[in-house]
């Protein structure tokens, strides 16, 4: 949480459908933690963790599970665009989200190789 504060500042504990609900989630479940992959990568193991309500990815080195060491944090989620293009009484009209919110609610992470290549692919539960 600690690290999420650092980066996300006052939208910290944000949820996953409003850009503008900074510490909404701290009485819930807070960042709310949801997706996880665990991938080895040159020897290392590494556990790419997807915070739900929040947004972002961080990752951390478990070679040494006792000895975790977290390595980045990385959100393309951006606050200074409205989540939805359209609303009505508060809500996304119609699920109608906008893509440049960015990535909302990551839901599932798949890890993968193409061409010595190490990539992720996120599912976000909001923004698709």
């Amino acid at each position: 949480a600690t690290i999420a504060l650092l980066n996300e500042g006052k939208n910290f504990n944000s949820t996953n459908d409003n850009n503008n609900s900074g510490d909404d989630r701290s009485d819930d479940k807070g960042i709310e933690p949801e997706a996880i992959e665990v991938a080895q990568i040159n020897g290392r193991h590494y556990a790419f963790i997807g915070l739900e309500r929040q947004g972002g990815i961080m990752i951390y080195d478990i070679t040494d599970p006792k000895q975790a060491q977290f390595m980045h944090y990385v959100s393309r989620r951006d606050y200074n665009q409205p989540v939805c293009t359209e609303v009505e009484d508060g809500e996304c009209m119609n699920d109608t989200y906008n893509p440049k919110a960015g990535d909302l609610g990551p839901e599932s992470i798949n890890y993968f190789t193409r061409n010595g290549g190490h990539f992720i692919v996120v599912g976000n539960e909001v923004s698709g």
